[in-house]
């Protein structure tokens, strides 16, 4: 009994022994922390630390102790200065964390992990447990739904199409790695058995006379290919219409169809397939049983195809394939359930000399110094637009299940590809094979923001495709590198002239596109290989003869022609931001534009008009109406309805909304200061100018809002759809929007003050480099702009009342001319207009408070004169009629002062006199001090018996 209790402690102790000794090799095996930059993340090696714990069961004491054994460096030296502040092991992880991590916003971490992608050379395995550890730091605001999403649009593109065919059988994450292991499983082998050396049948003789013949039209050729060898390549081909693109890194890649046509009497027989992935040749039973044929071979096998279903092979026969005069043989398995008539695969490659030649697009046979090749054919590619049906607001954090409208309804099965513009936006949607039902499909989009965001109705979620009815294949680019010799044309290969023509039973879909991406035109929906052919052809035919004019009206000023030719093709490039033809509302619709809190609805009865000024407001509704800006109306809310002349005679449709508006919360969103506008403006030696065309209307109005937006005409009520003239937070709700769109650029290349957008830069290059990106912002938000109002790569500039030019400013002389044909007051009130106006000119004049004081003297009479109702003599006295011809003389001479340069030194000179102070603020250049604004104030009575010194230092404070 003793003995037996002797073994039982000993073999515990054992036990004891060995636990201690895998738990002492397992902390081993934790990575050192040093607190380092660009070291392992600290929530990652505490969590690999806590689990280790948890298995080892180690007290709070033995934790702290066993952490500080994997510190090294700065974060060893400041655990141990902290040792003693730490109750718990809760307290030093929580310490830890808070001292060694990044710090990166929730929002930007959400964005990374939405685009995680898979390394070239990386597992399966990795690629799952690097999405799945950053999940965890989520959890609370990401579904296992989403991180499936992740994982399909980030897992490489060979493993994709299985995946997404299996998409409805995943549900959870471990699901899906156990689908992407098998996938992944299946292609090492089917590449190991690619790989293997395959040899055609040697008994040449088999093959004769009685065999069925597909004949192709070929192109002989004596050119000789020594050098060239057959090669195989990897491919999985999937069932009909479907297809797949997925875009990284701006390229787009899609699997399309490679095809040939074989005839028998005359007869053609589409979907046959030179598939370089294929092991093997396959015939279907349908095609063999259309044609003669010697006996069948009985053969049962089944095969795994590449997208891994299983073909039921019933037997195989002898095929011989004669291309005028190459006769070429193979023995091909005969299966019932083919998704095309006929695939050749590597071992017909192989034996029979057959070479795809990718870069040059052909495809050549040899045989006994005998040679026929083909060119490439591309099949009809059709994508449709999908936009989405009702505007929506995406909260932070979340997911929603959309509806998207696509035109096609001949369609059923149709690949989605994603917009690559909503990834911008932190928008993120997957590439899916969708069903289409009644012209719609429905898509999830996730917000990876901490923002809210929106969509308006009409905004392009992406495309969907479909491509011709046979099977897809793929080449791989790197197939071409091992075929054929680096600097050698096709043309050296096959002689000119020949082949295009002869050969129309073979084509082959243009497999350069794989790195490219067709242009359609959005007009005649012609599509172009590329951006400049369909740039030249809107140019040319497609857009309307005024705006082909006014494009090019805009760079008629630029004197270089290259420059010219090189700003027309940004500007043809971004047409359609010209093309109002079609009414358009950018992408974002506002949300409580108009705050009113809980006031009734206010209602203004229509304001009595002229039979002329009804017919106007009928035609304006009716325009409105057609083009989507109003809608019919049953608000309790009413605002009246003005029209108002503009300079150019026509008539601008307004609503009166001031009861609106003194209701209305204010927006205090600030607009930009215009003298910091100026600022900016020093170094830049090309300026661009763009206007929204009716900015207001292309700005969608959430549905809650558009009641209050109504108003009445004598036919009807309605309201706004859009952002309306007038109301109180009109402007400062439209400047967060051109903010939001241009984004980070603000304050370096490009401003904008409401609707007025200028960008600005130090050289031409740079500058058509700016232009683009502002056009780009643009055309992704859906504005559009006037093109009668836009300047285009200007030295000299207009922009907000100011003439801007190589770092100088001056007034528009349009308008000062208004002041400077001023005729004489004739009372104090003209007297009076004439010097506050031209005191919004000021600071280009110097001493002007001076110049103007005698003017200020008609100022109008103080509340107490107008109570005893009292008022001012009218008579303009001889000093007052100096000063206004004085300031009419100054005005008309050319107010030109500089922009700051914050790289050069200021100098401020003030001054003092009995009845005002004056400054002036230099720049100190190498070619003299350039004055940059001046300042004049009028003393008060009190101020004027100050001492000198004092008013001295009164000037002094007022101009910093």
């Amino acid at each position: 009994m003793q003995e037996t209790e002797t073994t039982s402690i000993e073999t515990t102790s054992m036990e004891v022994q060995q636990l201690h000794s895998s738990q002492k090799e397992a902390m081993k095996k934790i990575a050192e922390f040093s607190g380092e930059a660009n070291e392992i993340d600290i929530d990652e090696w505490l969590f690999d630390l806590n689990n280790l714990f948890s298995l080892m069961k180690l007290k709070d004491e033995t934790r702290i102790l066993e952490t500080m054994g994997k510190l090294t460096g700065p974060a060893l030296r400041w655990y141990q200065d902290n040792l003693r502040l730490f109750n718990n092991w809760s307290d030093a992880e929580q310490a830890l964390r808070n001292r060694f991590k990044e710090f990166t916003s929730n929002s930007q971490l959400m964005q990374e992990f939405f685009q995680l992608q898979q390394e070239d050379n990386a597992s399966i395995i990795s690629f799952y447990e690097n999405v799945i550890r950053k999940y965890r730091k989520f959890r609370q605001f990401i579904t296992e739904q989403q991180v499936i999403m992740v994982l399909q649009n980030g897992v490489k593109n060979s493993l994709k199409e299985y995946l997404i065919r299996n998409e409805e059988e995943i549900k959870k994450p471990e699901e899906w790695l156990q689908f992407a292991r098998e996938e992944e499983y299946i292609q090492k082998r089917i590449q190991q058995k690619i790989n293997i050396p395959h040899h055609g049948p040697k008994n040449s003789t088999f093959f004769e006379r009685t065999l069925p013949t597909a004949t192709i039209q070929p192109t002989s050729t004596n050119v000789n290919l020594s050098n060239q060898q057959p090669l195989t390549s990897r491919h999985y081909y999937k069932k009909q219409h479907q297809q797949q693109s997925t875009s990284t890194n701006n390229r787009t890649y899609s699997k399309q169809s490679n095809h040939l046509n074989l005839q028998y009497n005359q007869k053609d027989y589409p979907g046959t397939l030179i598939d370089t992935g294929s092991a093997i040749t396959i015939i279907h039973q349908q095609l063999l049983n259309d044609i003669p044929h010697e006996k069948l071979i009985p053969k049962t096998i089944n095969h795994l195809s590449a997208n891994c279903s299983t073909l039921n092979i019933i037997g195989e026969i002898p095929l011989e394939i004669n291309a005028n005069g190459i006769k070429t043989t193979i023995i091909a398995d005969v299966t019932t359930n083919l998704v095309t008539n006929l695939i050749l695969g590597s071992d017909w490659i192989q034996s029979n000399n057959v070479y795809i030649l990718t870069p040059e697009q052909r495809i050549m046979i040899r045989s006994r110094g005998k040679e026929v090749s083909t060119p490439f054919a591309t099949p009809p590619l059709l994508n449709y637009p999908a936009t989405l049906i009702n505007y929506i607001t995406l909260p932070p954090f979340s997911e929603k299940i959309v509806e998207a409208k696509v035109q096609p309804n001949n369609m059923t099965d149709v690949l989605f590809e994603a917009n690559p513009r909503l990834k911008n936006k932190a928008l993120f949607t997957a590439n899916a094979l969708l069903n289409i039902e009644n012209r719609t499909i429905k898509i999830s989009i996730i917000n990876a923001t901490n923002r809210q965001q929106t969509l308006s109705e009409g905004t392009k979620l992406g495309i969907v495709t479909q491509v011709s009815s046979t099977i897809g294949v793929t080449i791989p680019s790197n197939y071409v590198t091992e075929r054929i010799p680096e600097g050698k044309a096709c043309k050296e290969l096959i002689p000119e002239g020949k082949g295009a023509n002869e050969l129309n039973n073979l084509s082959f879909n243009n497999t350069t596109t794989l790195h490219g991406k067709q242009h359609q035109c959005r007009e005649c929906y012609r599509k172009f290989n590329t951006g400049n052919e369909l740039f030249e052809h809107l140019r040319n035919k497609c857009y309307p003869e005024e705006i082909r004019q006014q494009i090019n009206k805009l760079t008629e000023h630029i004197s270089d022609d290259k420059q010219r030719e090189q700003t027309l093709k940004i500007l043809w490039k971004y047409g359609q931001l010209f093309d109002i033809r079609r009414p358009s509302k950018i992408d974002i619709v506002l949300k409580n534009a108009i705050d009113t809190g809980s006031h009734r609805p206010v209602h203004t009865p229509p304001y009595r008009k002229s039979n002329k000024d009804q017919e106007i407001l009928r035609k304006e509704t009716e325009k409105l109406l057609k083009n989507g800006i109003i809608e019919h109306s049953t608000s309790p809310w009413s605002s009246p309805v003005v029209l108002v002349k503009k300079k150019d005679g026509t008539t601008r449709f307004c609503v009166d909304y001031r009861r609106l508006n003194q209701i209305t919360t204010k927006d205090a969103f600030p607009l930009p200061r215009i003298d910091d506008i100026y600022d900016q403006l020093t170094k830049a030696a090309y300026f661009t100018k763009f206007d929204f065309k009716a900015g207001y209307f292309q700005v969608p109005l959430d549905k809650s809002d558009r009641p209050k937006t109504a108003f009445s005409t004598r036919d009807g009520h309605f309201q706004f759809k859009v952002l309306p003239q007038g109301l109180t937070n009109g402007p400062p709700t439209f400047q967060r929007i051109v903010n939001q769109i241009l984004g980070p650029n603000r304050w370096k290349h490009v401003l904008a003050y409401i609707d007025d957008i200028i960008i600005y830069s130090q050289n031409f290059n740079e500058h058509l480099k700016h232009i683009e990106e502002v056009c780009s912002l643009l055309k992704e938000a859906n504005f559009k702009l006037n093109v009668e109002k836009c300047e285009v790569a200007r030295t000299e500039i207009l922009f907000l009342g100011h003439v801007i030019k190589a770092g100088t400013i001056k007034p528009d002389p349009n308008n000062i001319r208004g002041l400077t044909e001023a005729r004489e007051p004739t009372s104090a009130e003209e007297a009076f207009r004439f010097v506050k106006a031209a005191e919004y000119y000021r600071k280009f004049i110097p001493k002007f408070s001076t110049i103007a004081a005698p003017l200020h003297k008609y100022s109008p009479a103080t509340l107490q004169q107008q109570k005893n109702n009292k008022k001012l003599k009218f008579e303009l006295i001889d000093e007052a009629r100096t000063a206004f011809h004085q300031l009419k003389k100054i005005l008309t001479t050319d107010l030109i002062l500089g922009l700051p340069d914050d790289t050069l030194p200021f100098k401020l000179q003030t001054d003092a006199s009995g009845d005002g102070i004056g400054a002036v603020l230099l720049q100190i250049t190498p070619n003299g001090d350039r004055p940059l604004a001046y300042m004049s104030k009028k003393l008060t009575k009190t101020q004027t018996n100050w001492p000198t010194i004092e008013q001295e230092c009164y000037a002094i404070v007022q101009a910093i």
